[in-house]
């Protein structure tokens, strides 16, 4: 990613340093002794993750004043960059609609959060959106778990006659839970543990149904923790491209 332009806010004796164009050569800060020359250098340096804003980092004459508001909305460093020919095809894979995209903004806020925005060659910006890793094998293990277990459950009303009328309930929560929307990614381990807790107000059950329920949650559950460490291994990598040093 190249860098093209940095502004620095809210940070230490800058308000607002206003966007700054960098050269592609050389960039010279010019300004008379403590006038934030360096304090803007640091400004950048503390785009980096590892870098935990404290009340400090902000001017001291509106520190009160921004306190008082809500972290999120306070920023403190935007860089806007520029990818390459290479860095655009990977962008391609992560980003829907990158192909439009001419540089990509980025803003540090003081809760340590950054936003990312695209720009397109006509100057309009975007919120940008980073594709979902693939998570339908997982999902479709899910259900299929589901599935199994309402095969089952007219072999154990064979088994249990006394069962019959449950298992019309049972199955009604099984359908419900196949007919959810799994496109909702955080929602799915809600849609499981809710499939858990109706099927064990069904009443009439004998161990060996307990047992089949026991094994789809087991199942279920652990197709969803791939998930959760799916996206949790994938929103760094979407997160932390590379930016210039």
């Amino acid at each position: 990613m190249k860098l093209v332009r940095a502004q620095v806010q809210n940070f230490r004796s800058i308000v607002d340093s206003e966007p700054v164009d960098i050269e592609d050569r050389v960039t010279v800060i010019v300004g008379k002794n403590e006038q934030g020359k360096t304090t803007f250098l640091r400004g950048l340096l503390s785009f980096n993750e590892k870098y935990n804003y404290s009340p400090n980092d902000l001017p001291q004459h509106l520190r009160t004043q921004l306190e008082a508001k809500n972290k999120a909305d306070i920023p403190i460093v935007t860089l806007w960059l520029v990818p390459d020919v290479e860095e655009g095809i990977d962008l391609a894979k992560i980003v829907a609609g990158s192909e439009q995209t001419a540089q990509i903004k980025v803003t540090r806020y003081y809760d340590q959060h950054y936003l990312f925005t695209s720009i397109l060659e006509n100057g309009e910006e975007r919120s940008l959106k980073f594709t979902a890793p693939n998570v339908d094998p997982q999902i479709l293990a899910i259900k299929k778990s589901a599935e199994n277990f309402f095969k089952k459950l007219s072999a154990h009303t064979t088994r249990l006659t006394s069962f019959a009328e449950p298992q019309k309930a049972a199955e009604a929560h099984v359908t419900a839970f196949l007919q959810s929307n799994f496109g909702e990614l955080s929602q799915i381990e809600n849609l499981i543990k809710t499939l858990g807790t109706t099927l064990a107000g069904v009443p009439g059950q004998d161990q060996p149904i307990q047992d089949d329920t026991a094994l789809m949650m087991k199942e279920m559950l652990a197709k969803h923790d791939e998930i959760r460490k799916a996206l949790q291994e994938d929103s760094p990598g979407r997160q932390k491209h590379t930016f210039p040093s």
